[in-house]
Formats: C-alpha cells, sequence, structure tokens
C-alpha cells in the first residue's frame, strides 16, 4: 500500500509515519512532503492507495497545466484545494492516475469543516491519533480485499 503524507510539521509527520508502522501490517510504503510546492508532483503524477493532507499547509504552490502556455495554470493555496484538484486530475481519462483514498487533516473541527464538499473519504484532527490510527486500518482492510 502506497500513502503519501503531506504535512509541514515534521513531529506530526514522523507521528504519522509511526502510527502507520504500528497499524499496517502488509507490505507498504510512506512518502512524506512538508510543502504544497513539494507535493504537486508526486500529488498529480503518482498512483498512491491513501492521501493523508494537511489543511494548512504554509505557502501556496503553482500546479503547471501546459507547460508551454504560463497562464495555463492555477495558483493551489492550502490543502482543500490539493483534494479539489487531485480530484479532477484522477477524473481526466488522458491522465493515468488512479482515485486515492484521501483522508483530510486539520487542528480542530472548525478547520476541518472547510473539507466540506472537497471528496474526501475521511476527515480526523490532526492530533487525536487513536481515530487516525483506526481510519488507517479500515483504509488498509479496503485496500487488500481488491
Amino acid at each position: 500500500m502506497r500513502v503519501l503524507i503531506i504535512e509541514d510539521l515534521p513531529e506530526l509527520a514522523e507521528e504519522y509515519f509511526r502510527i502507520c508502522g504500528h497499524v499496517l501490517k502488509g507490505d507498504h510504503t510512506l512518502t512524506h512532503v512538508p510543502s504544497i510546492e513539494a507535493a504537486l508532483k508526486p500529488m498529480f503524477e503518482e498512483n498512491w492507495h491513501v492521501i493523508l493532507v494537511d489543511a494548512e499547509l504554509g505557502p501556496p504552490g503553482r500546479f503547471q497545466g501546459d507547460p508551454s502556455v504560463p497562464e495555463d495554470g492555477l495558483d493551489v493555496h492550502n490543502g482543500y484545494e490539493l483534494v479539489s484538484l487531485r480530484r479532477r486530475v484522477e477524473g481526466d481519462p488522458t491522465i493515468p492516475v488512479n482515485p486515492s483514498i484521501i483522508v483530510g487533516m486539520a487542528p480542530n473541527h472548525a478547520i476541518l469543516a472547510g473539507f466540506s464538499g472537497t471528496d474526501v473519504d475521511y476527515r480526523v484532527c490532526k492530533l487525536d491519533l487513536e481515530k487516525m490510527a483506526g481510519v488507517l486500518h479500515s483504509i488498509e482492510k479496503k485496500v487488500t480485499a481488491v
């Protein structure tokens, strides 16, 4: 199972690695990116079974559409926009990216609510590590059953 962790706080990223190591029983690969800019290439060019994405990620990044047309791009400001863009990419039959299970993460319920309407599969408060472990366990069962 391939897991992409998009989290700007190194301490939390380490904690998610620890949780994944305890919860995920099968073969798994964990990749961490610390910013929107670092997330763009793996998020939109690679297949992931699971994407954990933080709502608030610091400076924006630029998703470039057609490189020969400079104005063909989109500024991405937060995790909500990353999720929406990933879902658009997954729905484009010309782009060979499979749908992922996406977990939206935020420090509190008010910010977590911003993922409403972005088509995330799960929403988890970042510090609710017990719930995060349960969600990852549930996802692993779904992914390995396929």
